[in-house]
């Protein structure tokens, strides 16, 4: 990448200028521009007053791979100092991290995103091209709870059906209805949920009836497929947020727990009050200090 530094120091007779193409910053570095500039040798003594200008060419990004370190930090100069930053190029916050999914909670917050510029000294920004904070990290989802479901026995009584051969026996039936069945037909998808035996006898309102030669004793109450217990999983997690977006993340998706807020912008310049700041160029208009 290319960025140009232009100095000029006072007071040397007939002014001091040098142009210089500074190839040894790397995409993803984070830096503090004064401290950057001493140690590649642009500025030669910490003492002495700075007039300086710094370009950052078209086509040229300057972004951090941490949320927590600016992209660029101006600070450390002298109140003589004047210093003016001319971005032809852009300024990109790192972007957010996703929030975590829930596990038998909501989903977390997804994380902020990184600042642009981090300012507290006076200097001018010429602006044309783009200073934005990063994108903000997606919120997690929300957990999920799978229900699961199966026939349980609601403590009703069996009826006792006279007539029944002796390895024959009666089972759980609807409140109108029994069935003597042999052991082993198993469960069935009727309205009793039990099997249509072939061999079976039927007792309709079967209190004291005789029905197919089997007699009923009493009614019973049915077998219930109900919810028997359930199995969680964890939400998944949020996308993280765009280098340079400038916006907030989104909120996570929503299941049986609410999803995660999404994470806030990062400002594209932290100590706005320091910079005078003009140009043609675009920010996502998120200054703070």
């Amino acid at each position: 990448m290319s960025f140009l530094a232009t100095l000029r120091t006072v007071p040397i007779a007939g002014q001091l200028a040098s142009n210089i193409d500074t190839t040894t910053l790397q995409p993803g570095q984070a830096f503090d521009l004064r401290t950057y500039l001493f140690s590649i040798g642009v500025i030669r003594n910490l003492n002495i007053t700075t007039r300086l200008t710094v370009t950052i060419n078209s086509g040229v990004t300057l972004f951090s791979s941490s949320t927590t370190k600016p992209v660029m930090t101006i600070s450390n100069f002298k109140q003589r100092d004047k210093v003016i930053i001319i971005n032809n190029g852009n300024i990109h916050g790192a972007a957010g991290s996703g929030g975590l999914g829930g596990y038998q909670s909501a989903g977390n917050t997804g994380l902020p995103g990184g600042n642009s510029l981090l300012i507290s000294n006076a200097c001018s920004i010429i602006n044309n091209g783009t200073i934005k904070g990063g994108g903000g990290g997606n919120g997690g989802a929300g957990g999920i709870n799978n229900p699961t479901y199966g026939y349980v026995d609601n403590g009703g009584r069996y009826y006792s059906c006279y007539g029944c051969g002796a390895h024959e026996w009666a089972v759980q039936c609807d409140q109108r209805e029994c069935c003597c069945v042999k052991p082993g037909c198993g469960r069935c998808g009727d309205t009793c949920g039990w099997p249509n035996c072939s061999d079976r006898g039927n007792c309709n309102q079967c209190s004291g009836t005789d029905r197919n030669g089997f007699r009923c004793s009493s009614k019973c109450a049915r077998t219930s497929y109900v919810q028997t217990g359930t199995s969680y999983a964890t939400g998944g997690t949020g996308a993280g947020g765009v280098q340079g977006s400038g916006l907030s993340g989104n909120t996570g998706a929503s299941n049986s727990y609410t999803g995660g807020p999404g994470g806030l912008y990062g400002y594209d310049i932290s100590g706005y009050s320091y910079a005078i700041l003009s140009g043609s160029g675009t920010t996502a208009g998120h200054y703070i200090g």
